[in-house]
């Protein structure tokens, strides 16, 4: 269980800060319920239950971890999915498994995809532009805190081994 204060990354919302923990009824059941925001949104109150599986909470990854993800963009990372369908199916389940390599592989793929795209005059279509966005953004801030950087460090220290 997580305590107050403590930065978890939780689904779709990122890195969020548990402001606390209730009890509430709903529906004639009392749960406990975490109260939490997202740090890039301190407006935003989130409450979910303490025993929601259904849902992604996990601690953020350590200053060794991040150290290896870091390094992990020096490989080309995942293979890429010709069918658009397919490469989104498969990128967001590996993306919700919370796996930061895995994650870091789908952002190398189409972080070089979109290189690749930008060289030839084109662009990333609009499901992959939106997918690396919200992968990288978690991804990056969460590094930035692991590696005590800011996410703009991080951007390009991976940008650079991209190139």
């Amino acid at each position: 269980m997580f305590e107050t204060g403590h930065l978890v990354i939780y689904s779709v919302h990122g890195i969020c800060q548990i402001d606390g923990i209730s009890e509430k009824e709903v529906l004639g059941t009392t749960r406990r319920y975490y109260e939490l925001h997202p740090v890039s949104n301190v407006k935003l109150k989130i409450s979910t239950p303490v025993d929601n599986d259904s849902l992604l909470m996990i601690d953020l990854i350590d200053r060794e971890a991040a150290e290896k993800v870091m390094l992990s963009f020096k490989s080309p990372g995942t293979g890429w999915i010709e069918k658009n369908t397919e490469r989104l199916q498969t990128y967001s389940k590996l993306i919700r498994s919370g796996d930061r390599e895995e994650i870091a592989n789908i952002i190398n793929a189409l972080m070089r995809q979109k290189q690749k795209a930008e060289s030839n005059n084109k662009k990333l279509n609009q499901q992959d532009q939106v997918m690396l966005a919200s992968a990288q953004n978690v991804l990056f801030q969460e590094m930035a805190i692991a590696l005590d950087t800011s996410y703009e460090s991080i951007l390009g220290k991976v940008n650079g081994m991209l190139a």
